[in-house]
């Protein structure tokens, strides 16, 4: 699962998300912080791929952005498709389970992370502690692929 991350190109590529840009789960996220947070909040998201979701924050007044991400490719499509963000944001293109233990505690804000912790390997379980060890106020996930078991989508 790491590899096909880190070297995803094509349909669910950094590109591939960044031609559609924020979505709902942008607004989704932006509603939760705006609850419990001020515009000037550390916040950092997990797996942010081109950047979109933190685009839709920048757009929304929110200042202190960072993300992580394993695909290199995700950092080169958000210099081209959101150059504002890429330029005033703080970046780390690396696996989450080789990062979270640089950062202090309660660093950040917010976290939050779309679809993607989902994909971290068993043997890394202990991340979710450093994640909310570096988690001031406010942790957000969003880790649903598909119709909810039982939900009257399902087929």
């Amino acid at each position: 699962v790491r590899d096909t991350w880190t070297n995803r190109a094509g349909e669910y590529s950094p590109a591939y998300y960044a031609h559609y840009g924020p979505n709902e789960t942008s607004a989704v996220i932006r509603e939760s912080l705006d609850e419990f947070l001020d515009r000037d909040a550390a916040i950092l998201e997990l797996g942010c791929g081109s950047g979109r979701h933190l685009e839709h924050l920048a757009d929304h007044g929110f200042e202190d952005l960072s993300g992580v991400d394993i695909n290199a490719e995700a950092f080169d499509t958000m210099r081209e498709t959101y150059p504002d963000l890429a330029a005033d944001g703080t970046f780390y293109c690396a696996p989450i389970e080789d990062l979270v233990g640089e950062f202090d505690d309660g660093q950040f804000d917010a976290v939050y992370s779309v679809e993607t912790l989902q994909h971290l390997h068993p043997d890394v379980e202990w991340v979710f502690e450093e994640i909310a060890r570096i988690t001031d106020d406010v942790l957000v996930t969003g880790e649903i692929e598909g119709p909810v078991r039982g939900s009257s989508s399902e087929p």
